[in-house]
């Protein structure tokens, strides 16, 4: 009775507080708190997310609110609006909230913020902004400022930047970025399992933590929903082993809770630490198998995993074409001194190895970022498809002998034919580590996505044994001379072979335009390929006037001439593909719900709320979290998910296919992969109406009796 006349008269003082505010201005002129926005861009880009801030800056001693404001108060509120409007609405995600401070208000307990206030968000502008225009983020906020009183406040904020081809960071992206970073995060990226159980009177809930909680830390759950936790009741913490049990208060009358979401903070000797927790409400532990922590699997076992599903990369379609190559210069190097084998087979293996370091790197600093990548981010950049379709289809050419690739191999001499010789078996190296990306192994799911919620010294161990098992082939080939024996002899036949190979680099070039052609309207497939001709022009003046043995002057017109081809068609045709906007990326259409393909399935588009909803109509669910660049993924579909006996079972209306398409950038996708320990697709998953919250996660590369097995729930 206590708290709920505290609580009432809380209510009725904000109330009668607003009345007065309303009925004399004169009396609280001016809000204790000013708003503003910042952005990290110094202009935007058709199409290209910008990460802004909504600050809010506090006179000493006041404070506003959370987002679940606790027992009184009201949380900010931001409602965006944009302008010019254009045909394709901007794309909000957030607001994101940094971890709240708990404040007493004589008994009633509030969550919120001193001094300043901040709500972040990325806003991805419509792809059809014109380049010289400007664009306009409006933004009503409406608050709430308390002190010994509260007094409401409200503004009308607007920035203006211009579109541009390219940006520049704004002198508050270091800010903003600091904010980003310091955002609640995953528990499971600092080794740490959490999840929540039914508990005994007088306690609701239980949130169990498994993993290194210094001794004499204190904790508190903010829950995300008020009606969830009593905010007002002690919050018990009890050590047990290896974890911690922190007890929970449900409020009274609270509805039946289903999940509970909200943030952890952890106080100690060495400062604050915030997650980001969520899941459902349990009525016993979980099974070991469903636990993401740091020590299930094993680092031991997720080295394997990655070692092994680095040596199975070596065959898959995305590296086929390298390994062809690779094959050929073995032929030729050995054929020239059998001990140049060993130096370039180790030379090689040093591209791969340090290629797959430098991968990880790069997702280090993004995840240190803010931002979430995952394996095979890179193809989801216009700018790199680009870059790597013109990248094959010249090594295809010279393959082709149009022009030579360090021609001074046969004649400038000894020691230059050697430099260039181990510079060409390192670039084969990176190469391949580049071509493998789209495609995911057995067994590199799993290894990877543990990799990228680890510290940065095991996330290099994952990626070092995942770069040594593509090496391994290499790597024994050049240790034991005895293997050289099978190399063939060389012969006619090499220059066969080697214009063979260069039919694999050509495919190669026309898969990537494939899936290049995913991120652009079809106009700019033909500037793309006016590229590739003056491309191919280029190699051809290159080869005719640049050769061995045409004069030094000859040598340097042919590659000048060359050079201004390449350069002049680049800015001619394909930069205003990926950057100008003269061509606007293309919008993945939405799947055509209950209109199968012939002899195929009929396939869904994806969201979480659509798969809320099929569940809660009692049907299960069969989702395909796929990419037109990953190979992986488009051999299961045509091997498996249009097999017969697959497309049968989901005939009947009671299970629902959808598909996740992550062509391009989707934070929605990146997050429900991230959720199972993944980090890149295929991923396959069937939820089962009946047992909603543990979906199974099926292999990477899939067969029709094993996904048939799945769906009719056999072993």
């Amino acid at each position: 009775m206590h708290k709920l006349f505290l609580t009432l008269a809380g209510i009725v003082g904000t109330l009668t507080f607003f009345h007065t505010v309303v009925a004399a201005q004169s009396d609280f002129p001016l809000s204790p708190a000013k708003a503003s926005i910042l952005s990290e861009k110094t202009a935007v880009q058709p199409g290209k997310p910008v990460r802004v801030a909504v600050r809010l800056e506090m006179e000493s001693g006041w404070h506003t609110y959370w987002k679940n404001p606790g027992d009184s108060g009201l949380s900010t509120q931001v409602d965006w609006s944009f302008a010019p409007e254009t045909k394709k609405p901007a794309i909000i995600a957030g607001p994101l909230w940094p971890s709240p401070l708990r404040f007493d208000q004589g008994g009633l307990i509030g969550y919120g913020y001193e001094g300043e206030a901040w709500l972040l968000y990325t806003i991805t502008p419509p792809g059809d902004l014109k380049i010289g225009s400007t664009y306009t983020l409006k933004a009503e906020v409406q608050w709430l400022a308390c002190k010994e009183a509260c007094v409401p406040g409200n503004a009308t904020l607007s920035l203006v930047l211009p579109v541009a081809k390219t940006s520049a960071p704004s002198s508050d992206a270091e800010q903003i970025a600091n904010l980003f970073r310091a955002l609640p995060r995953d528990p499971t990226t600092e080794g740490a399992t959490v999840w929540f159980e039914k508990s005994s009177a007088p306690y609701a809930y239980a949130l169990r933590l498994m993993g290194s909680v210094p001794e004499g830390a204190a904790l508190y759950f903010f829950s995300e929903n008020a009606a969830d936790v009593d905010g007002s009741a002690p919050q018990v913490a009890e050590v047990q082993g290896d974890g911690v049990t922190l007890r929970l208060k449900a409020q009274d009358n609270a509805p039946a809770v289903k999940r509970l979401a909200g943030v952890l903070e952890i106080r100690d000797g060495q400062g604050i630490r915030a997650w980001s927790v969520q899941g459902p409400l349990l009525d016993a532990p979980p099974k070991k198998q469903q636990l993401t922590a740091a020590a299930d699997p094993s680092l031991s076992l997720v080295l394997l995993y990655a070692y092994v599903g680095g040596l199975i990369l070596n065959i898959m379609p995305c590296v086929l074409p390298v390994i062809a190559l690779k094959i050929f210069q073995f032929v030729r190097q050995g054929a020239e001194d059998p001990r140049a084998i060993f130096r370039h087979g180790l030379v090689f293996s040093a591209g791969i190895l340090l290629s797959f370091l430098a991968l990880a790197a790069v997702l280090l600093l993004a995840r240190e970022g803010g931002e979430r990548l995952g394996w095979g981010f890179q193809f989801q950049s216009p700018g790199f498809l680009l870059f790597m379709v013109a990248l094959v289809f010249a090594l295809g050419l010279s393959l082709f002998g149009v022009f030579e690739v360090g021609g001074g191999l046969t004649g400038v001499g000894q020691s230059l034919s050697y430099k260039e010789g181990m510079a060409g078996s390192f670039f084969s190296g990176v190469l391949a580590t580049t071509l493998a990306t789209p495609c995911t192994a057995p067994f590199m799911g799993a290894a990877v996505g543990f990799a990228l919620a680890q510290s940065p010294v095991v996330t290099l161990w994952v990626f070092l044994f995942l770069g040594l098992g593509m090496a391994t082939p290499y790597l024994i080939l050049a240790s034991d001379p005895r293997l050289v024996r099978f190399v063939p002899k060389p012969g006619a036949w090499m220059l066969s072979f080697k214009q063979f190979t260069g039919f694999f680099m050509v495919g190669t070039a026309l898969w990537l335009l494939g899936v290049l052609q995913a991120h652009i309207a079809g106009g700019g497939l033909v500037q793309v390929l006016a590229f590739l001709l003056v491309l191919a022009l280029g190699c051809w003046v290159l080869g005719t006037w640049g050769g061995v043995a045409a004069t030094p002057i000859s040598r340097w017109l042919a590659r000048a001439t060359a050079l201004a081809l390449v350069a002049g068609s680049y800015w001619l045709f394909a930069n205003p593909v990926i950057s100008e906007g003269k061509i606007q990326v293309k919008l993945q259409p939405k799947a055509q719900q209950g209109k199968a393909p012939r002899g195929g399935i009929a396939w869904q588009e994806w969201s979480p709320e659509a798969v809320q909803s099929a569940l809660a109509a009692g049907k299960d669910v069969f989702v395909d979290f796929t990419a037109d660049w990953c190979l992986t993924c488009k051999v299961n579909e045509a091997v498996t998910l249009k097999h017969a006996s697959v497309v049968k079972l989901f005939d009947d209306g009671r299970l629902v296919p959808m598909k996740a398409d992550w062509t391009h950038k989707d934070e929605r996708i990146t997050s429900v992969l991230k959720s199972l320990g993944r980090s890149g697709v295929p991923v396959y998953l069937f939820y089962r109406a009946a047992d909603p919250e543990n979906p199974v996660v099926l292999p990477e590369v899939l067969t029709p009796d094993l996904v048939a097995n799945t769906l009719l729930g056999k072993k």
